[in-house]
């Protein structure tokens, strides 16, 4: 019984932080997009852009695969959500000092990336560590919907928010959305 009640528990704030986590990665990316565009005003700087994105995921995600089995999945899930606020909270901090437009928006999604790379698999051994293998099948269908939602809302409503009132609000939010999830883990 008490077994349920945890599974229970981790599907109501694990699906939601999840959700969080995907809405404020790609109203990043979408943002970062955007100002590379402003700046560069050419593609090749956001293919550049998502390259940066991509390749931590590549490169680090064995390493970390293994740091997120050896280590308290929760606190990292919350370490990854709480330097993902600071990291994302640094850009339109940068832009505000007058830093480089290009420099800012490369250096942090990459860096948001790396962290990424380490959230990633501390996120789905958390799923295994927490629900009941009778359980997860419900769960990951319920966490995945969560996902790709936020993927989804992002895409329409950040697209159009960034228009609307610029990026640097919505990296704002985005640091705010890590927030958000470290409190429901």
């Amino acid at each position: 019984m008490e077994l349920a009640s945890a599974t229970r528990r981790a599907e109501r704030l694990l699906v939601p932080a999840a959700f969080v986590t995907a809405l404020g990665n790609n109203v990043q990316l979408i943002a970062g997009a955007l100002l590379m565009i402003r700046d560069d005003r050419t593609m090749l700087s956001v293919g550049l852009l998502f390259v940066a994105v991509a390749v931590p995921q590549v490169v680090l995600s064995p390493y970390f695969g293994r740091l997120a089995d050896r280590h308290d999945r929760r606190r990292l899930w919350i370490g990854c959500d709480l330097a993902s606020a600071v990291l994302a909270l640094a850009l339109p901090v940068w832009l505000a000092c007058g830093g480089a437009q290009g420099v800012g928006v490369y250096a942090a999604n990459f860096a948001l990336a790396v962290v990424a790379a380490l959230f990633f698999p501390v996120s789905n051994a958390m799923v295994k560590e927490r629900v009941r293998a009778s359980q997860v099948r419900r769960f990951n269908a319920n966490y995945e919907m969560a996902t790709q939602g936020g993927m989804l809302l992002s895409a329409t409503v950040g697209g159009l928010l960034v228009q609307r009132l610029g990026a640097s609000p919505l990296l704002v939010f985005n640091a705010g959305t890590f927030l958000v999830s470290a409190v429901l883990v």
